[in-house]
Order: structure tokens, then sequence, then C-alpha cells
């Protein structure tokens, strides 16, 4: 059975993320888990604030709840996960983050979901504008930008998957604008939500959970 390791920026186990990745991927594979804050409360990652909006990172907590921290605290947590998922002998190790991050060091191929999306969007050349569904109100100026200085007209939009937001609200940017193809650009977002964006758009959308898990899948091939 082949080991593949996954890194989330918060804690684990990540249940809202693991069951469709395991549903998506061929095979019988082994999910080893590492998350960047396993050893802290819920009170010690309060406390890791963002130094602007482009630090910002949202994620979920052991008991489901969302935080809020800095991604900055996190990114040498992140290659310490890195470094142990690769002492354990996993094969691939994809990130549970659809953020953009340094580069990390790592034996095992590295899977990052905000690449994916990037090359993914950019093989559709007639592409008018992009819709950006990201999960904190914070976070649509500095992530749209990333995405504009990649060449993408962006259209963007929040949608908290961790606490209860009204989805009819948050797609009305990207029906007021008539966008091409939406991306759900959170690896907390559902396939349920995807079906729900389809629904109220009518618009093709492209969900983080299955991009990064058919990514993985090709690799172990």
């Amino acid at each position: 059975m082949k080991k593949v390791g996954l890194v989330t920026t918060s804690q684990t186990p990540r249940t809202d993320v693991v069951p469709t990745l395991r549903s998506l991927i061929s095979g019988s594979v082994e999910f080893v888990e590492a998350g960047a804050l396993d050893d802290l409360t819920k009170q010690e990652i309060l406390k890791l604030t963002p130094k602007n909006d482009a630090d910002v990172l949202v994620s979920r907590v052991r008991d489901g709840s969302e935080v809020m921290f800095g991604k900055s605290h996190i990114v040498p947590r992140l290659q310490h996960c890195i470094d142990n998922l690769n002492s354990k002998g996993v094969e691939v190790i994809a990130l549970l983050c659809a953020g953009s991050f340094p580069r990390f060091e790592s034996k095992a191929p590295i899977v990052r979901p905000d690449l994916l999306m990037y090359g993914f969007l950019k093989s559709i050349p007639n592409m008018k504008k992009v819709g950006l569904l990201v999960p904190n109100e914070r976070q649509q100026e500095p992530i749209g930008k990333e995405f504009e200085d990649e060449g993408f007209d962006v259209v963007a939009s929040w949608l908290s998957p961790y606490r209860e937001s009204s989805v009819e609200e948050a797609v009305k940017p990207f029906k007021r604008e008539d966008v091409t193809v939406i991306s759900l650009l959170c690896m907390g977002y559902s396939p349920e939500l995807k079906e729900k964006v389809v629904k109220l758009t009518s618009k093709p959308t492209i969900l983080s959970q299955s991009l990064l898990a058919k990514a993985i899948d090709e690799l172990l091939r």
C-alpha cells in the first residue's frame, strides 16, 4: 500500500478533506497526516495573529471550529511536518491549504493546490474572468492580486467553510460580473458546496480538494 503524507496548516485529523481525497484516488493508500499546529491549544493558536491581510490564513482546529492565524508563524512548522513525513517513507506529500507558500525542501514530491489551480486556469486560454472564492473577507484583495499578477482578470468573493455563511450572497459578484470559471480556493470547500455554486451560477467550478486528489492519483500510478 502506498503512503501519502498530508500536511495541514492547522491541526489533524482533517475529517473534512481526507474522505474526498480517498474517494477520488484509485487503489489503496495510507494517509499519514501532520499538522503544523498539532501541539498547540486553540488559545495558543489565536495568539499567532496575522501581520497584515496578505498573511491571513483560515483553517479549522481539531474540534471543527474556525481559526485565523498568520502564515508567517507557521512556515517553519510546515517544514518540520514535511521533514517528519519524509522520515516515515511517504511517496508523495500534499499540502492541505490553497494559499501561496515559499518553496519547501522534501525528498518526496510536494503537491501544492495553489500551483495546481494556477496551471489549471492557465490551460483555459479563452477565459475572460475567473471568480475566486476565498474563506475570509481579508483575503480577497491579496489573493486577488496574486492571481492578477499571474495574468488573470479576477472577481473575488468570500465564504467561510467552517461556520454558517450564505452561499447565495457569496456568489452574487460572480453572477453580476459574468465570470467564465469559478475557483473554490480553500481546501475546506466540499463537493457539496461545489454543487450549490454550480446550481446557483450555472458556471464551471473548480474544487481544490478534487484537483489535489487527481494530482496525487497521477503521481502514484
